[in-house]
């Protein structure tokens, strides 16, 4: 940042750049749900992704937020804030925080974002964590020329975009996701004659019954249901003689029936498989990729069937009660593929959208502690775009 940019940026405190007002809960005979009055938000259960959304309403508020305003949660979860979209009614969880000709609201939201370590150590903590006005109005922070503020506050804010468009995407493609699983309709009851029971599509061969003894130092790894959870969790090794059955190779199916209910494809390379999970070999006319996703849409059902309640468990005979329709075998690939292509879309949106937050920190860090400008040309440019615009908007 340039030297003249250094020199008017001046560390503040939130209470010498802002007028902050503490929510107070009106009497409760005062609140409805029938509207009449100011929606009222006692807290941060009632935020929203940016705006409240408000349950209740209150005929005589003692508290009041104006639109625009800045709502900063003082109460467990402290600091979590929204943007008033109306004049609302404010209970003792809030604070409204409304900056002065000095300071930008939106700014000030992004400056308590970055010092909420410093404002949750203010509020003592745990379950009952709260601060006071003085302990918000204390909170510091630099504070750059207004028009760095609105900067900074513009290019956050396209990145905030950017990131509500990749959820927006990621939820779509969840919900593509959940619309194909329903075709494999897992159910308990038998719906047809065409329908079959799980242990018909496959072998569910249990895993050998290891000792401790059985163990070598070298070998292959012994899979339990710790390593099917936790990749990086620590195996033992064996290496005498095992049944070809027991043995586990890249793409092969395995079904944890115990403890806790899993389905996965294995992609470790070669191990053994040790008991409580089942090796899965899919019988003729069954594609193994159809049939993966119909055990994972039928886990619900084993669910409901578990036994136990500290090591819960399914019994095989679970496998003959849930049945599915069993489509022509180029039929199960094809959705087999589908699901696979909208896992792959799924996970590439969520890679995206965790960059974009990782990105976001990052940046705000940089901004707002002074170590990288956003230059003046943005405000041309922006003033530029408008123009142009506006012009375009006439013409039409």
């Amino acid at each position: 940042m340039a030297d003249s940019v250094l020199e008017d940026v001046a560390e503040v405190t939130l209470g010498e750049v802002a007028d902050l007002v503490m929510g107070q809960s009106p009497p409760g005979s005062t609140y409805n749900e029938i509207k009449d009055g100011l929606p009222f938000i006692q807290g941060s259960a009632e935020f929203g992704a940016i705006h409240p959304e408000p349950i209740k309403w209150c005929s005589a508020p003692a508290r009041v937020a104006q639109a625009g305003d800045l709502l900063v949660s003082v109460r467990a979860p402290v600091g979590d804030i929204n943007y008033a979209d109306e004049p609302l009614a404010i209970g003792r969880g809030l604070a409204i925080v409304r900056g002065r000709e000095e300071a930008t609201t939106r700014f000030l939201a992004l400056a308590i974002e970055a010092q909420l370590p410093q404002l949750r150590s203010l509020s003592g903590g745990g379950m009952f964590e709260s601060v006071t006005k003085k302990g918000l109005s204390a909170l510091r922070f630099r504070l750059p020329p207004v028009p760095e503020q609105r900067r900074i506050a513009d290019l956050v804010s396209c990145v905030d975009a950017a990131s509500q468009h990749g959820l927006a995407a990621e939820a779509a493609a969840r919900q593509l996701l959940q619309a194909l699983t329903r075709w494999l309709c897992p159910t308990t009851r038998q719906p047809s004659r065409e329908a079959v029971s799980l242990e018909d599509l496959a072998q569910f061969i249990n895993g050998r019954a290891f000792k401790p003894a059985d163990f070598t130092a070298t070998g292959v790894p012994v899979i339990r249901i710790r390593q099917i959870n936790d990749p990086a969790a620590a195996v033992d090794l064996y290496g005498g003689s095992v049944e070809e059955w027991h043995r586990l190779s890249d793409g092969d199916l395995v079904f944890s029936w115990s403890g806790s209910l899993t389905v996965l494809r294995w992609t470790r390379g070669d191990a053994v498989l040790n008991q409580h999970l089942f090796k899965v070999i899919e019988r003729e006319g069954v594609d193994r990729g159809w049939l993966t996703y119909v055990l994972r849409s039928a886990i619900d059902h084993f669910e409901q069937m578990t036994h136990g309640t500290t090591m819960k468990h399914i019994t095989r005979g679970a496998l003959s009660k849930v049945f599915v329709e069993r489509p022509p075998i180029h039929d199960q690939q094809a959705l087999a593929d589908a699901l696979h292509a909208t896992e792959e879309v799924v996970q590439r949106l969520r890679v995206a959208t965790m960059a974009l937050v990782y990105f976001r920190r990052r940046l705000l860090t940089v901004l707002l502690s002074g170590e990288g400008e956003i230059p003046e040309s943005y405000d041309r440019f922006l003033e530029e775009q408008l123009r142009r615009g506006t012009d375009l908007a006439v013409a039409a």
